[in-house]
């Protein structure tokens, strides 16, 4: 016969567990987030597509444009884009395959 140990401390490791769980999960989300300060510029042909859109929509960054100068010819874009780093970097890549020339930028996105 095995001793039970009383329903208090059962429900005390209980609550503990699941409070770990989830503070492990919390702390996940909050380590994983980055920002990157970008310069697309946009090729003739690529102008009028829906690129910045479909960037944040199916690769979960969040878009800030920050200055822009878009024209029938060309168009270029400082934007601050935030989001998990590894979804920051697939995001960024499908812009180069896109071909759109992302540089990195680093100062006041304002001051330009």
């Amino acid at each position: 016969h095995r001793a039970r140990k009383p329903k208090r401390q059962r429900l005390i490791r209980l609550i503990r567990a699941r409070s770990n769980a989830a503070f492990r999960c919390e702390k996940e989300m909050v380590r994983i987030m980055a920002k990157r300060r970008v310069k697309f510029t946009f090729p003739q042909d690529l102008v009028t597509q829906p690129l910045i859109y479909n960037l944040g929509r199916n690769f979960e960054i969040v878009t800030n444009i920050r200055r822009a100068d878009i024209r029938d010819n060309m168009g270029w874009m400082l934007l601050e884009l935030e989001g998990d780093e590894d979804e920051l970097a697939r995001g960024i890549e499908w812009m180069v395959q896109t071909g759109v020339r992302v540089d990195p930028i680093t100062g006041d996105l304002i001051e330009g």
